[in-house]
């Protein structure tokens, strides 16, 4: 998908990485604005959020309630005046690629863990479903729903007591899905920085996987 074929209202993440440090900012898409968008502009404590600094990586992920996630791996984001209001401009060389086929190796986790929110700091039991190199999924009861919105940052936590280890991903809301054939609710969520544990945890993960069904085989 084209950035500018991206419908009016949609939710815009970013994404901001420089070096070891990152940052994630929500905003909504105003319009079209020829190859690129005009979104209201990105702010922190108030103030317009400026993109004019060297080596930036910006990563834009696209949702709209009830459809798959697009994300852009690089992005530009630049102040601009439209019909005599401030906004950015947020335009690209890359395609948008559909988040849910992205090529990362997904690993079942089905254990129980927790999400915190990361602006109530209200801490909440859920159900890890699975895990990527990118992202997280998890079940939480439709009577007990928090009706998180897309963009809401959290911080999701989990033990693997097999492999020793524990996890604090912090993550940003990217899909919401009621499931039809359970009374549970799937939160996708991206994570907000990169986690290189992650990605040998599903290595590993993947490993026992495979030599678990040669024992079940034999």
């Amino acid at each position: 998908m084209k950035l500018q074929e991206l419908q009016p209202d949609s939710k815009i993440n970013i994404t901001v990485t420089r070096g070891d440090t990152s940052a994630t900012l929500s905003t909504t898409m105003v319009t079209a604005y020829g190859e690129s968008i005009l979104v209201e502009p990105f702010r922190h404590n108030g103030n317009i959020v400026s993109f004019d600094a060297p080596d930036l990586h910006i990563e834009l992920v696209a949702t709209k309630e009830g459809e798959i996630p697009y994300v852009w791996k690089n992005v530009r984001i630049d102040r601009v005046t439209y019909d005599n209001q401030t906004y950015q401009s947020i335009s690209t060389g890359t395609i948008g690629v559909k988040l849910n086929r992205r090529g990362a190796f997904r690993v079942f986790i089905g254990d129980p863990g927790s999400v915190i929110d990361a602006k109530t700091k209200e801490r909440h039991p859920v159900r890890i479903k699975d895990i990527s190199s990118s992202g997280i999924g998890f079940l939480i009861d439709k009577s007990a729903d928090l009706n998180y919105e897309l963009g809401t940052g959290l911080a999701v936590i989990f033990v693997d007591d097999d492999l020793n280890q524990d996890f604090e991903l912090l993550t940003r809301v990217v899909r919401r899905v009621e499931l039809e054939d359970s009374n549970q609710i799937l939160y996708g969520c991206m994570y907000t920085k990169r986690y290189p544990k992650v990605d040998r945890y599903c290595a590993t993960k993947q490993v026992r996987s495979r030599q678990q069904a040669k024992k079940n085989n034999k």
